[in-house]
Formats: structure tokens, C-alpha cells, sequence
């Protein structure tokens, strides 16, 4: 065997997804996953005999193929990056090689960015914050409304207790007049009686008022 004269080897095409592409692109979209790479290694002597291997390395794989077959390829490559290393051995009375490689990388679907993980992490987190502080929000309004129910409330209770105690002051104060009236009146019975009478009416009216007081002050009956 002669020594090859002057052997060279080359990309002489590379195909993805069935497309022929410029060797020299470098980034591929994450669809664009199935490579065939061809080489040419012209020497001009004994090129059937021209042994090839092709190295492929990167995420998930680590593929060799040893042949004479001028060509590589490999299908579904995950997105990450890649490097391709082809190397000819050259027959003769010395073998010579020759190695070539390629480096490409394929990119992650954007929802598998890191960009994209971090914008989805800071979106759920406020959404989040916002849907506490929501549920804060209304526990304190409702906090407030409770707080300012018992307040009117006993605001209320504190009124009606002052005018029944008004009432029940001009009534005592009714009765002593009338008692007053009915002493000096003792001497003509009828008028007498009919001032016992008015005093009699003002004493109901007062256990009334009593009555109604005592229900007032009582915190059971504020649901009614």
C-alpha cells in the first residue's frame, strides 16, 4: 500500500430534522433534535478502505460508531450541549489520521428556563401574598365590624339605660308629689283615693321600667 497523499477530511453536510444547515450554526431550537452528520475525506488512494469513528457526547449520551460509513447520525438529542468528534484513519505503509469535531448545543423549551422557572416561582409567590393578605384583610374588617357592633351596642344599651333611669326619676319624683297631694287630702277620702290611685298606676309603671332595664343590661338578649 501507498501512503495517501496530502489526506484531508471535512463536514461535507449535515442534515437536522431532514434539512441540510450551514455546518457552522451552532444553537438549534429544542425541535430540531435529530442530526445527520456526513464527512468527506478525500485522500485519492484506497478510499474505500478509509476507516471512520464518530463520537458523540453530551447530555444522556456518550455513542461511538466504528465503520467505513462516512456518515452519523442520532435522533431525539435532549436539549443540552453536544460535541461531535470525526476521525478518519487513513490505510497505508504509515496510517495517518485525521479528527475533526463539532460543537453544538440545543436550547430548553422556555418553560424549562431557569429564567422562566424564576418568573413562574416569583408569579405564584405574589400571587400568593396577595391571597393571604386578602384573607388578613378580611378577617380584620370583619374583626372591626364585630368590634364596632359591641360597641353599638353597648352605646345603645347605655342610652336606653339613661332615659329608663330619667323615667324612673320623674316617676319617684311623681309619686312623692302625689303622696304629698293625697296626705293634705286625707280629709275628703274621694279626692284622696283618687290620688292612691295615680300613685298606684306610677308604681307600675316604674316596676315596668325596672323590668325593662334589667333586660337591657342583660348581654343575652343582644342577639334578639
Amino acid at each position: 500500500a501507498m501512503q495517501p497523499v496530502n489526506p484531508s477530511l471535512y463536514f461535507s453536510r449535515v442534515t437536522v430534522n431532514g434539512n441540510e444547515i450551514d455546518s457552522t450554526r451552532s444553537n438549534y431550537h429544542y425541535t430540531e433534535n435529530n442530526f445527520r452528520f456526513s464527512v468527506s475525506a478525500p485522500s485519492f488512494i484506497d478510499e474505500k478502505n478509509i476507516r471512520f469513528v464518530f463520537h458523540l457526547t453530551g447530555p444522556g449520551t456518550n455513542a461511538a460508531q466504528n465503520s467505513k460509513q462516512a456518515d452519523f447520525e442520532y435522533s431525539n438529542l435532549q436539549p443540552g450541549s453536544y460535541t461531535l468528534t470525526a476521525t478518519a484513519y487513513f490505510p497505508g505503509d504509515e496510517p495517518v489520521s485525521k479528527t475533526i469535531s463539532y460543537s453544538f448545543a440545543i436550547k430548553k423549551p422556555f418553560w424549562k428556563t431557569a429564567g422562566f422557572i424564576a418568573g413562574l416561582i416569583t408569579f405564584i409567590s405574589l400571587l400568593l401574598y396577595a391571597y393571604f393578605k386578602n384573607i388578613l384583610r378580611r378577617r380584620l374588617q370583619r374583626q372591626k365590624a364585630e368590634l364596632e357592633k359591641q360597641q353599638a351596642i353597648a352605646q345603645e344599651r347605655s342610652r336606653i339605660s339613661r332615659d329608663m333611669h330619667d323615667d324612673m326619676g320623674s316617676g319617684l319624683t311623681k309619686i312623692a308629689i302625689l303622696s304629698e297631694v293625697a296626705k293634705k287630702q286625707l280629709p275628703e277620702p274621694e279626692k284622696a283615693k283618687e290620688q292612691l290611685e295615680k300613685i298606684s298606676e306610677s308604681s307600675r309603671e316604674l316596676v315596668d321600667n325596672l323590668q325593662d332595664i334589667i333586660w337591657v343590661l342583660n348581654p343575652a338578649n343582644d342577639t334578639l
